[in-house]
């Protein structure tokens, strides 16, 4: 008797011998459950009987807590679907019934082992059977992408093989139960733990993205690996967590197939790893191309154009596009590679972004984008110097914005003390300045849509800047109740986005929100809606649905001056969201005012610089900034160390240049609470700002002074 309850007889399926069977083990008093084969994630698989028509069936039955609204919607989805489709390694539908209790699809009978099973029993497939089975799948999954769906659950599991004496393999596919139209955004969201990660699944299906064509060439591909190496692509196994795992499937990359099974041919692994990419954009474009590509690499006759375009990174030295001479490469990530140039022309460093192959459509919809952000000139935006196509890869050129990201900020100082929080007033500078950042962005028509600590910069001089702007829309893209939206980061994410429900009028307070998460992240040290476990899925759960805490809760010493601020911003409905970045920022400056103590004394500013010119300049300045500060002006390292003794001071301001790193120690080694330096360089780009902040400096400017800098860093330094 074999798995699934029935005899092979002469190459037919023979009755099983008969017991009684009762009660919910019938449908319609016609179709009778007896094996259980599996499930997916619409329903469980049964070997079964038509009793009418005295012949095997594949019963698939929505059963207990399954029958709920999600649920149900996929199961009736996956029916319309496999109702029309027609493949060679389809399961015929041979009826359903949604309505009944339970719901039910009937289908031919298929092989009683799976893929997975056989694999498990007898290691990898020989390498012809291997391409017979791929062939199979490809042609199905060909004929489910031209009618518009993506399968998205793709798995060994979910491939029975059947292997005739005298005849080719029989394949068939099921699990559509996650079919999705392609387009779709769709994450899986019933991860509760480990063993409940579908490990073929492609990223993109972790974050809320578009489906298409390339998430079922990452799982065919998969499949593909563990039929030729009998391994899994990526290990799960010693995951301690959900997130462990997720990050695990994110970030991981296979092993080489050949290194498990070296009779493969090298041009496997070039093939398979170019399927298995992370980014959809580095895969191939179609199933049918991995196909072709992979039966050219097991025939040994696998070409490097059978590969799908990659993105083209000039090296060291090269100048792109006639103008830019590449210097080194600053980071890189899921949208692209970042790369330090200097334009030849203009004589001025630059960043250049490479991004990721896209489709013809997106990389025209980017390009205007880019022509949009262009026009943002604003001192908190990273400007966009210009733009265009490298081999085939679309790059922005930006201008150079040396320093730190806010999450590199958060980071060093939880290291440091062991809470991810910055002193109040650096927070709040940041926050005011990436607010009119936002804002410039939201007057030129666009929603930024990733704000989040690591897309904000902190130059040297405390210039904050608002970068990458991978995930940027223009507004009126955003059409309320689809779910085209563009993917954000979790943890930042508006409940509208969650929901699909982005109004186009309302669509820039998908910024504010994140602005909101960010300001409260920054002021208590820890995100508003954080799990000890955390998921994607919980996280768009507790958008959607947690009550947002009070900063004053998780802060005390911040008073209660912030909540009412920080509870507007993170409103569920955008409607009764903070109307605006800008409006978000003045209500953020009002709170600071009034929760701040405000000084009793007069601040006392100590000016050290050798440069008598620039030193007159800088009282002047400080004496119009500060109109009560008492101001006392020094030429030299001595003569500044001789004032500190005198009397403490609330600010030094001086050149770098006149005080070497042994002044800048002594100042810190006089007193438990050294005062916070103000810095002058004339290239302060060529300072090691890690160092300097060590030693208390917290900015380094731009000699001369600018004044719009000058002033928001003595706001911060002077702020109580």
């Amino acid at each position: 008797m074999g798995a699934s309850g029935r005899r092979r007889e002469g190459g037919r399926w023979s009755r099983p011998a008969s017991r009684t069977i009762v009660g919910p083990l019938m449908l319609e008093d016609r179709y009778r459950r007896d094996t259980r084969l599996g499930a997916d994630a619409s329903g469980t698989l049964y070997a079964g009987w038509d009793q009418r028509l005295d012949r095997p069936v594949t019963v698939k039955v929505l059963t207990g807590l399954e029958r709920g609204g999600r649920r149900r919607r996929r199961f009736e989805r996956e029916a319309r679907i496999l109702g029309s489709l027609r493949a060679p390694a389809l399961v015929p539908l041979y009826d359903v019934d949604v309505s009944a209790d339970p719901p039910y699809m009937i289908f031919g009978p298929i092989p009683e082992l799976s893929l997975e099973q056989h694999i498990e029993h007898h290691g990898p497939l020989p390498l012809e059977l291997a391409r017979a089975v791929l062939d199979a799948l490809a042609e199905t999954l060909a004929a489910t992408h031209r009618v518009g769906f993506v399968h998205r659950d793709l798995h060994p599991g979910h491939v029975f093989l059947e292997l005739p004496e005298d005849g080719p393999p029989v394949v068939k596919l099921l699990g559509f139960g996650r079919v999705r139209a392609i387009g779709d955004a769709a994450t899986f969201s019933e991860c509760d733990d480990v063993s409940m990660i579908p490990v073929y699944a492609a990223p993109e299906l972790f974050v809320e993205d578009e489906s298409d064509p390339r998430t079922d060439v990452y799982g065919l591909a998969c499949i593909a690996y563990r039929a030729l190496t009998g391994e899994r692509p990526i290990d799960l196994r010693g995951a301690s967590s959900v997130a462990a795992a997720i990050m695990t499937l994110m970030r991981a990359k296979p092993r080489p197939p050949s290194e498990l099974r070296p009779e493969l041919p090298p041009a496997v692994d070039s093939v398979l790893g170019a399927a298995l990419a992370k980014t959809p954009g580095e895969r191939f474009d179609s199933v049918e191309a991995f196909r072709r590509a992979l039966d050219a690499a097991l025939s040994g006759a696998g070409k490097p154009s059978s590969l799908p375009p990659r993105p083209v990174v000039p090296a060291v030295g090269e100048i792109l596009d006639g103008s830019y001479r590449i210097v080194g490469r600053l980071g890189s990530g899921g949208m692209g590679t970042v790369l330090l140039a200097k334009d030849v022309r203009l004589q001025r460093l630059v960043a250049i972004k490479l991004l990721h192959a896209l489709s013809a459509e997106r990389q025209e919809r980017f390009l205007g984008e880019a022509r949009a952000m262009a026009r943002v000139s604003h001192p908190n935006v990273v400007g966009v110097h210009d733009f265009g196509v490298h081999q085939g890869t679309p790059f922005v050129v930006m201008e150079h914005v040396p320093g730190r990201t806010v999450q590199e900020l958060l980071d060093a100082s939880a290291r440091r003390g062991g809470s991810a929080r910055l002193p109040l007033e650096d927070a709040l500078a940041i926050l005011d300045q990436a607010a009119a950042g936002i804002a410039a962005v939201h007057q030129a028509g666009l929603v930024h849509g990733d704000v989040k600590p690591s897309n904000i910069l902190v130059g040297p001089a405390f210039r904050v800047c608002v970068a990458d702007f991978g995930l940027v829309h223009a507004a009126d893209q955003w059409v309320r109740g689809t779910e085209r939206v563009p993917s954000g980061t979790p943890a930042y994410c508006a409940p509208e986005r969650v929901e699909h429900c982005v109004r186009p009028d309302l669509a820039s307070r998908v910024d504010v929100y994140a602005l909101g998460v960010t300001a409260f992240e920054l002021l208590t040290g820890r995100l508003p809606f954080d799990d000890p476990d955390p998921n994607p899925w919980r996280t768009f759960e507790l958008h959607v649905k947690a009550p947002v805490p009070k900063a004053s809760e998780v802060a005390p010493e911040l008073g209660g001056c912030f909540d009412p601020v920080l509870a507007a911003a993170l409103a569920k409905d955008p409607a009764e969201r903070t109307a605006s970045a800008e409006r978000l920022r003045l209500e953020l400056s009002r709170a600071a005012r009034t929760c701040l103590r405000r000084r009793e004394t007069p601040p006392r500013v100590l000016v050290a610089d050798a440069d008598q010119g620039h030193r007159e300049l800088l009282s002047l300045e400080i004496e119009e900034l500060q109109p009560d500060a008492e101001i006392e002006v020094v030429d030299g390292a001595a003569a500044l160390l001789e004032a500190l003794e005198r009397a403490p001071v609330d600010a030094v301001v001086l050149d770098l240049e006149l005080a070497g790193l042994s002044t800048l120690a002594a100042i810190r080694a006089r007193s438990a609470t050294p005062p916070p330096i103000l810095g002058f360089a004339a290239d302060p780009g060529a300072s090691d700002h890690a160092e300097l902040s060590a030693l208390g400096v917290r900015a380094v400017l731009e000699k001369p002074a600018d004044r719009n800098l000058l002033a928001l860093n003595l706001k911060r330094v002077l702020r109580r």
